[in-house]
This record gives structure tokens, C-alpha cells and sequence, in this order.
């Protein structure tokens, strides 16, 4: 193989390469972080809110960090929960600097989690520090 066949050939696994990076499909990570439509927040810190499909299951991760402006908050997912399913999930949360365990909570059919200050569904302070943080695997 010639030099020139060798580089014709690395520049293609690069462009396939960087392709990849920036593609969505099965067993990819993706932030929505940007997309997402968020309420309960009136500013964010170090946030992220990402999500992989793979086959009929959404695996979403989040850590959202900012001001609480409300007593509810919620985030959209890109995709609906399967029909039938109500989901709720422990997670870590902050509620005006208080650490506690909370819940994530999406409807069957829906495509918003809910988050909950309180393992019972408690709401939130609507002033200070307001985190929550973990992950949900959705049915879709």
C-alpha cells in the first residue's frame, strides 16, 4: 500500500470518526440539556441533563443545579414514556441547601419528569439552592 492509499484511508476514519461523535443513535450519549424545557430554576450552575436510547429504553441522567424559583420543577425528555408505565425513582436532591432524597417521576405517555423534594412527592422551596441528581430508565 502507497503512502498516498495509506492517507486517503486515515482520512476517512477520521471523517467517520468525528461523524460519529457528533451522531445520535442507539448507545450514543446525548446532551439536552440545551433542548430540554426546564421549570423551577431561575439561573443554573454546572447542569447537565443527557440521555441514551437503547432499543426500547431511554436511560436519562441529570444534575441540575441553580436558583429554585418555584415550588414545582420539572424537565422534557425527547421521548414519551410507553404507555401504562407510571415511573418513580429515588434520587438525590437539594432543597434550599438541605440535602435530601427526593423523586423522579414520569406519567405513562408523558415525555416530562417530574422531580420532588421529598421521597413522598413533597414540594420544593421556592428560594435558594435547588439540585437534583440521578437517573431514570424510561420505556419508550
Amino acid at each position: 500500500m502507497s503512502e498516498i492509499e495509506l492517507q486517503k484511508q486515515i482520512n476517512q476514519l477520521d471523517a467517520a470518526y468525528n461523524e460519529l461523535k457528533t451522531r445520535e443513535g442507539p448507545g450514543l450519549l446525548v446532551n439536552y440539556f440545551a433542548t430540554s424545557t426546564k421549570a423551577g430554576w431561575s439561573a443554573y450552575t454546572a447542569s447537565n441533563l443527557s440521555y441514551m436510547r437503547v432499543g426500547n429504553l431511554l436511560h436519562v441522567f441529570f444534575y441540575i443545579d441553580g436558583t429554585s424559583n418555584s415550588v414545582t420543577t420539572t424537565a422534557t425528555i425527547p421521548f414519551a414514556n410507553a404507555a401504562g408505565f407510571l415511573l418513580n425513582t429515588p434520587i438525590r436532591i437539594t432543597d434550599d441547601g438541605v440535602y435530601a432524597v427526593g423523586i423522579a417521576s414520569i406519567s405513562s405517555g408523558a415525555s416530562t419528569i417530574g422531580f420532588y423534594a421529598t421521597i413522598a412527592g413533597g414540594a420544593w422551596t421556592a428560594s435558594g439552592t435547588k439540585r437534583v441528581l440521578g437517573q431514570i430508565v424510561i420505556p419508550v
